[in-house]
């Protein structure tokens, strides 16, 4: 995975394209970029951008609900781009943070949303079943 940070000024945005797999070895790399420019002053929404994402699996998941909270705390928005083809995972993880599921402690003992076991289990079932096959 590699991510690409664009920033628009006048808008006060700043892109992030993620390009490949955002998966396990990949997840801390996206979720330094976007505690970094959460943080940013001259930055009031964030866009992420999974155009050329191949595949997100639950670690994934968990840095864009992360990111969302970071962007919150904030005072800043997270937006996500052309995510069509992760639709699905991204509805269930909706889903799953309003039924409040799973909260751990990050790091820095900070608690932090998560997707639960159970959600990534309904996520990984969904999507089986959309390609004729059963996990």
């Amino acid at each position: 995975m590699s991510t690409v940070a664009a920033f628009d000024r006048p808008s006060r945005t700043a892109t992030i394209a993620v390009q490949g797999d955002l998966a396990i070895p990949d997840a801390k790399g996206l979720y330094d970029c976007l505690k970094s420019i959460s943080r940013r002053r001259d930055v009031r929404t964030i866009v992420l951008d999974l155009g050329k994402t191949e595949r997100i699996d639950g670690a994934g998941m968990a840095v864009v609900s992360l990111g969302r909270k970071l962007a919150r705390r904030a005072g800043k928005k997270l937006e996500i781009a052309n995510g069509t083809r992760h639709k699905q995972a991204l509805e269930l993880m909706a889903a799953g943070a309003r039924e409040g599921r799973g909260a751990v402690r990050g790091p820095r003992g900070e608690m932090l949303d998560l997707m639960h076991e159970k959600m990534a289990r309904r996520i990984l079932a969904r999507l089986g079943s959309d390609h004729g096959q059963h996990p």
